[in-house]
C-alpha cells in the first residue's frame, strides 16, 4: 500500500498498480473511538482492519503514515493495535473451525451456528489473559520498532 495526501485527502492506493483503494479526508485521520475498557483506538485503522485488501502490515504502515504527519494526536496505538491483532487472532481462529464444504473449497456459514461459534472464540480469547498479555507485548514491541511509543 502506498499512502500520499492529496490536497485534504488521504489517498491510499495498490503499490502494484497504483489504482486507489480508499481515501481517508485529512481532518479526519486522528480521530478516536472508546469501546468498554478500549479507549482512544484509531476510528480509521479500527475501520480499514475489517478489509479484506487491508493487511495489518498495512495498518502499521498507516498508522506510521498518520503519526509522521500528525505527531501530536490523542490516538492510543496500543489500544488499536491490540484490537486490530485480536481480531485478526479471532478471524483466524474462526476461520480454522468454520466447516467447509469440500467440493467448493467455501466455507459456509450454518445459519447462526457461525456466528456463535465466532461469540464463543471472542469471549474464550478476551478472557485468556495470558494470551492477551503476549498479544500486547507483541504488539507493543512492534510499536516501539516503528517509532510510534517510546
Amino acid at each position: 500500500m502506498n499512502f500520499t495526501i492529496e490536497g485534504q485527502t488521504i489517498v491510499i492506493t495498490r503499490q502494484q498498480d497504483g489504482k486507489v483503494l480508499y481515501s481517508i479526508p485529512l481532518h479526519e485521520c486522528t480521530e478516536t473511538r472508546s469501546e468498554g475498557a478500549q479507549k482512544n483506538f484509531s476510528e480509521w485503522v479500527d475501520h480499514l482492519s475489517s478489509k479484506t485488501w487491508m493487511t495489518n502490515e498495512s495498518l502499521y504502515s498507516l498508522a506510521v503514515f498518520i503519526h509522521q504527519t500528525f505527531p501530536v494526536n490523542d490516538i492510543d496505538w496500543i489500544e488499536t493495535f491490540v484490537r486490530v491483532e485480536s481480531k485478526a487472532l479471532i478471524n483466524a481462529v474462526t476461520d480454522a473451525e468454520a466447516p467447509i464444504d469440500k467440493d467448493l473449497g467455501l466455507v459456509l456459514p450454518d445459519d447462526l451456528s457461525l456466528v456463535r461459534q465466532q461469540i464463543k472464540i471472542e469471549s474464550e480469547v478476551r478472557d485468556d489473559k495470558s494470551m492477551m498479555n503476549g498479544l500486547r507485548e507483541g504488539v507493543i514491541e512492534r510499536l516501539r520498532t516503528l517509532g510510534l511509543i517510546k
